[in-house]
């Protein structure tokens, strides 16, 4: 009896080291702590139009669209978290409306700090040495008779994804609408470009993002096309909501932001879980979510009247947090390490700190 008692306890303290060694070499990445408190904002005069919700860190550099005139839309960037911007202007459209270069809305971002992507909703341009300069790929999108151009979004600096708009009218008379998504795939870079997904019965497309393999696009009323093998085959998840963005939080968890209200996240893109704030489900209206790409846990989530939602611990929880300077609407949020940009009513772009304690 002795013998099973110390065999039995032998395999109890084994199977505790076992469990304790596996859990040692897949540890979870700490969750940063403090107070988040604005550091800079900057307004675009007002002769100089609006600042599309297009916009991000790259290197700690923060790049935005704008123009110091409103006479050609540029891309502009700033050392000092928005305190001061320098414009730099981009190679000509070849367009007939919008000759001198970007024009309307659109979106950007940097896979590195050398490779980045500009682009409106028919014009996409690339840069390879960090915004230096710029080269104009229009030329190689217009073979797809896309409506418009209406996300970017590159695994590095050759794998990429570009979401566009193919609805059209059908016949002007009777106003009939024909509705569908392209979603187009390049290996160099978007030198060249294939139609890798065509998606009937919607209109748009939010946003594309990834985590690991899985490559995951977002459309309206939440329809969510995703790949886990580049573009080859696709799955989908139709959620029927009234979404704004989607994102990965660098901890396994995909996050969906609601029109309609609400917020939630989950693994695998089927099954859906909804946050709280204070022990109360999350029911207001979100447009925006982003979260360190450094995995350190800290995220935000905004929408209109400047409500904002801060996590430390990659959303296990969220708290609201009120700054005063916001004053509108949350259109779009960027976060890298402890700081993050938030565009405010297309106009301003507060950047913020998280502080320690």
């Amino acid at each position: 009896m002795k013998s099973l008692i110390l065999i039995a306890l032998l395999a109890t303290v084994c199977l505790i080291v076992f469990v304790a060694g596996w859990r040692s070499q897949s540890p979870a990445p700490p969750a940063v702590q403090g107070s988040l408190g604005v550091i800079q904002s900057y307004t675009m005069p007002t002769a100089a139009g609006g600042i599309t919700s297009g916009f991000g860190f790259a290197n700690g550099i923060l790049w935005s669209r704008g123009s110091p005139d409103n006479k050609a839309n540029e891309l502009m960037y700033s050392a000092d978290l928005g305190a001061h911007w320098q414009f730099v202007k981009v190679p000509r459209s070849g367009r007939k409306d919008v000759p001198e270069g970007l024009g309307g809305d659109g979106g950007f971002e940097f896979v590195d700090p050398e490779n980045g992507w500009a682009y409106d909703i028919r014009t996409l341009i690339r840069t390879s040495d960090g915004g230096r300069s710029w080269q104009n790929l229009d030329d190689d999108l217009k073979m797809f008779k896309l409506t418009e151009i209406q996300s970017v979004h590159f695994v590095d600096k050759d794998t990429g994804f570009l979401g566009a708009s193919a609805s059209h009218v059908v016949d002007k008379g009777l106003g009939t609408s024909y509705f569908a998504i392209v979603i187009l795939c390049t290996n160099d870079g978007g030198d060249s470009w294939r139609v890798c997904k065509k998606e009937e019965g919607v209109g748009d497309v939010r946003s594309i993002v990834s985590d690991g393999k899985r490559v995951a696009a977002l459309s309206d009323m939440g329809k969510i096309l995703y790949t886990d093998d580049l573009g080859k085959t696709w799955a989908s998840s139709d959620l029927k909501r009234d979404v704004s963005a989607l994102v990965p939080d660098l901890n396994g968890r995909f996050w969906l932001t609601r029109r309609d209200g609400g917020l939630e996240s989950s693994t695998d893109l089927i099954n859906w879980t909804g946050s709280q704030v204070d022990g109360k489900p999350v029911t207001k209206k979100l447009e925006t979510i982003a979260f360190s790409p450094t995995g350190n846990g800290f995220g935000l989530a905004g929408g209109p009247d400047g409500y904002l939602l801060a996590t430390r611990d990659f959303g296990a929880t969220w708290t609201q947090v009120d700054l005063k300077q916001v004053n509108g609407d949350i259109w779009k949020l960027r976060v890298d390490g402890t700081k993050a940009a938030m565009l405010v009513n297309g106009h301003s772009i507060i950047t913020v700190r998280l502080s320690s304690n």
